[in-house]
């Protein structure tokens, strides 16, 4: 393998019953890598190289649709793109570091329903179907505030933060 230049496709079966696919070119990954489901054709992940450097990596939902998806910017910069089970959008988010910049949050009828822009604004947290998780007061691009909510929107708690640590007062709420 080295001696012919380390190019070509490894293909490895888990015993967990993955499979993975890896496309190499000079020795490096170069390409697509695939990660299926336990024993199911159906790729889990994908991950996109470019001599040896990872660019995007995808991980999907077991019906083959996109679950979320990150762009590696260069340097410390990363674009985040999620979809909910049904493929609307969920959200985009582009951090630098640790530093939320900017982002987009969706209703399941995708409809943009709060921002962050410059590191200020509200994120809204929704699981796969759409149901409302947790609301999040973002500044000077890290978590400051997050609300979280029961399954009927009313919420369970209010944790404060301090540039994404907890610090100072939770308050948890009771149906």
């Amino acid at each position: 393998w080295v001696n012919r230049g380390g190019n070509g496709t490894i293909e490895t079966v888990l015993k967990t019953g993955e499979k993975i696919t890896q496309a190499f070119t000079a020795n490096q990954l170069h390409g697509i890598t695939t990660v299926t489901f336990a024993d199911n054709k159906t790729i889990e992940k994908e991950q996109t190289y470019d001599k040896g450097l990872l660019k995007e990596e995808t991980i999907f939902y077991l019906n083959a649709l996109p679950k979320t998806r990150v762009e590696f910017l260069g340097g410390l910069g990363k674009k985040i793109t999620s979809w909910y089970e049904e493929s609307s959008p969920k959200s985009i988010e582009v951090f630098q570091d640790s530093f939320l910049e900017e982002g987009q949050y969706f209703s399941l009828d995708n409809q943009i329903e709060s921002e962050v822009f410059n590191g200020q604004g509200i994120r809204i947290q929704r699981n796969t179907l759409g149901l409302l998780i947790a609301q999040d007061l973002i500044e000077e691009g890290h978590l400051s505030q997050k609300t979280t909510f029961y399954s009927n929107g009313d919420p369970q708690s209010i944790i404060a933060y301090h540039k994404g640590l907890i610090h100072g007062k939770k308050q948890n709420f009771l149906i």
